[in-house]
């Protein structure tokens, strides 16, 4: 981690003249590196945008292939975006394979990276963007247009994201 009090202290050493360097030149340096230590002071005191106490949201069910079922929770911030999810896999699903609850626990991982992602400012595009496309089963034909084919679970639910939430023209085919 940076330790922008001692880069203050030794910034401030720098005002004498540099040789290769006008005064002019020196200054400006020396005003960018003072407003990235501002910067980055304010990054650290930034507290994540946690989601009101009670709060609209969204609950999708979806089907992969013939036998996985599952729901996806999304809270909602008041102007719509998207701030938490969480992922829940249909017991009947649970109860037929013990090999699901591994998957399982993985889904809340995601989901609860996924909601500090979105709370500490990281765009849904972006997630979107790193998320889709990933492979590994269940895999298979889904009950939503949207999104027909998913390469996974963690696919589909990123492309159902980005297709539900993102500006119009976000293809969840691509």
């Amino acid at each position: 981690m940076i330790d922008t009090k001692a880069l203050r202290a030794e910034l401030d050493t720098l005002e004498a003249k540099h040789p290769h360097m006008s005064e002019e030149e020196v200054r400006w340096l020396l005003t960018l590196a003072r407003t990235l230590c501002d910067e980055l002071d304010g990054a650290r005191k930034r507290k994540p945008n946690r989601l009101p106490a009670e709060r609209s949201g969204i609950v999708h069910k979806f089907q992969i292939g013939t036998g996985f079922e599952a729901y996806m929770n999304v809270g909602l911030y008041a102007d719509g975006k998207p701030g938490e999810i969480f992922l829940t896999v249909s017991k009947a699903v649970l109860e037929e394979n013990s090999l699901v609850h591994t998957l399982h626990a993985l889904l809340d991982v995601i989901a609860i990276m996924t909601s500090a992602a979105l709370q500490h400012g990281i765009p849904l595009e972006d997630l979107v963007r790193k998320f889709s496309f990933i492979r590994f089963d269940p895999s298979g034909f889904t009950n939503n247009r949207t999104v027909p084919i998913a390469h996974s679970v963690v696919d589909y639910v990123f492309r159902w994201l980005g297709a539900r939430f993102l500006k119009e023209g976000h293809d969840a085919e691509t």
